[in-house]
């Protein structure tokens, strides 16, 4: 009754209002309280966990919240099953033990999980799916039904094909409408409009091109056409670099996911949007293209920038931004691979510039006038690194991209000495195994020997090419 008054009193002096003749309030004893706990707790049997329990009870009806707390600490410690001191710690009885409500709903979560995995079911998003599905989830790819059939695509090919489209002509179009789509004409919104008007809407970045091809999802401000070019560089160079690594391309992968764009404000904010550190994800920033993780999926992004060399010649234009597309495309291909965790950072760079400044599926006998004019480049640039000090740190600059892409050429097409030839066909049998047990100490012992028995015959395969 007494700390009942004070409590009350308190709030009518913090109020405002007033009384007239009001009642003096009495004080608080809480001291001799306290002392009164004290005298108790000196004569309480601490061995006796009923005489414990009923010090802790009279502590809390005193107001001793803290002093009941510790005492009932004090219970469980001579009666680690005592009932009503561990619930009123807040413990609950579970699987014959006492724990924490928190600790038991870890338990739970742990027993389910347990349960799960041995039915071969893996968590995705809070839902329990077979372990198969997850792995496919994790690449980025949906299961939708076609024709009777379960097919693995990505979520936006899952919209497309759920709101009745098809893919025609590297665009989504609808099913009824494929006609239209024959005579010229392209969807922007609802509105069927001419190639020219679609290029005009298309040019913002909330309103890309949305295309498609076997193994690229492209989205793209420039023009319909070149985005049609550059689905196809895109793809020979994904295939390319699977060639490279020995790895087969397999049919459930995952499109690589490319973004062109074609203004130079709208590529440096994508690049100052992606804060990812790891290792050279950014590396081909230098030729205007990067690759970053996909925050959602286990696969890796290509942002490439429309690259403009001279005003009054889009075939130099189109040219370099090919080169650019092969690149990125490769270089974001290799990252997805699951053993790209244990390939070196010039590796990983070195096949994305080899695919797109040392190798062009379309120029035929001419390819030796694009190494040429590259290593002509690299000359311009510093000239060659020594083997001895390039691969580690391999620091990105326009310098080691044009040489690590130069080193995977003399690699996959250069006259090798045997120790290098031995040593480059045992990191790709690697490469290709399930396991690929040891590949980072096998991808070491290919630098240190190309360093040792290589570097001569590097340089003179570059020499061969020096204009």
């Amino acid at each position: 009754m007494k700390r009942r008054l004070w409590i009350f009193a308190t709030v009518v002096a913090t109020s405002g209002w007033s009384f007239v003749d009001a009642a003096p309030v009495m004080q608080d004893n809480t001291d001799d309280i306290k002392a009164q706990y004290e005298a108790k707790k000196e004569a309480v049997d601490e061995s006796d966990a009923a005489a414990l329990f009923e010090l802790a009870n009279w502590a809390n009806d005193n107001g001793l919240r803290t002093d009941y707390k510790r005492m009932l600490r004090k219970v469980i410690k001579v009666d680690k099953n005592h009932k009503e001191a561990r619930e009123a710690l807040g413990y609950v009885f579970y699987e014959d033990r006492w724990v924490t409500q928190r600790e038991k709903e870890r338990l739970e979560r742990k027993k389910e999980e347990e349960e799960m995995l041995a039915k071969g079911l893996r968590k995705w998003q809070g839902e329990w799916y077979p372990a198969a599905e997850v792995e496919m989830f994790e690449k980025g790819l949906f299961p939708v039904e076609i024709d009777g059939q379960t097919k693995w695509v990505s979520e936006r090919e899952k919209n497309h094909i759920e709101a009745g489209h098809v893919l025609h002509n590297n665009l989504w179009v609808p099913a009824a409408d494929k006609g239209k789509a024959d005579e010229g004409m392209f969807l922007v919104g609802e509105e069927w409009v001419s190639k020219e008007d679609a290029d005009a809407a298309h040019q913002k970045m909330d309103n890309p091109w949305e295309m498609d091809s076997d193994h690229t999802a492209l989205l793209t401000t420039t023009w319909h056409d070149y985005g049609k070019y550059a689905l196809q560089h895109s793809d020979l160079a994904i295939q390319r670099a699977h060639d490279v690594l020995g790895i087969e391309r397999s049919a459930d992968a995952s499109k690589v996911p490319l973004f062109l764009v074609y203004e130079v404000d709208d590529f440096n904010r994508l690049g100052n949007q992606i804060q990812d550190n790891n290792d050279a994800l950014m590396s081909s920033l230098p030729y205007g293209c990067f690759t970053f993780q996909d925050p959602n999926a286990a696969r890796h992004v290509g942002v490439i920038q429309y690259t403009i060399v001279d005003p009054d010649n889009y075939q130099i234009n189109n040219s370099m931004t090919y080169y650019l597309i092969r690149h990125a495309a490769a270089e974001a291909a290799v990252r997805a691979v699951e053993a790209s965790e244990d390939m070196p950072r010039w590796f990983v760079t070195g096949i994305g510039a080899y695919c797109g400044r040392y190798w062009d599926p379309y120029v035929g006998e001419r390819i030796n006038e694009l190494i040429s004019w590259n290593v002509q480049n690299l000359q311009n640039d510093g000239g060659l690194v020594s083997l001895d000090t390039f691969f580690e740190p391999f620091n990105i600059s326009r310098q080691t991209v044009l040489q690590s892409g130069l080193l995977m050429s003399y690699l996959v097409d250069g006259d090798l000495p045997d120790l290098v030839r031995q040593q480059w066909d045992t990191v790709r049998t690697k490469l290709s195994s399930e396991t690929r047990e040891d590949l980072a100490k096998e991808f070491l012992k290919l630098e240190t020997i190309m360093a040792a028995e290589g570097a001569a015959s590097f340089e003179a395969y570059v020499a061969s090419f020096a204009g």
